[in-house]
């Protein structure tokens, strides 16, 4: 019996803020490096959209999660200190916290 991958939005929105924690950055920090707004990646990270496939490529960029780890939770082709640190982070985050994912704002 093969167990199928969990592909929701919503997954795959905690899978992004998964890798963003395990960096230590806030979503102005990862949008700016990845050239869109965060705004716009704060949909991805509630699961309100999925990021196209220019997005994905450039999240491995910057930070070595592959598109096969966030669309599907694959950790193999990780980088290994990345794929234990997003193991912690998933780990140590309430599912009430990754709802609860705002956009912070500058003023």
């Amino acid at each position: 019996m093969q167990i199928e991958p969990d592909t929701s939005k919503e997954s795959i929105g905690d899978r992004l803020l998964a890798v963003r924690t395990a960096r230590s950055w806030n979503q102005i920090m990862l949008a700016e490096a990845l050239g869109i707004s965060p705004q716009r990646w704060n949909n991805y990270e509630t699961g309100k959209a999925v990021p196209p496939p220019d997005i994905l490529a450039k999240v491995w960029q910057v930070t070595g999660a592959t598109s096969d780890f966030i669309l599907f939770g694959r950790y193999d082709g990780m980088p290994y200190e990345l794929a234990q640190s997003v193991r912690e982070a998933i780990t140590g985050l309430d599912r009430r916290e990754l709802r609860r994912a705002p956009v912070v704002r500058r003023r």
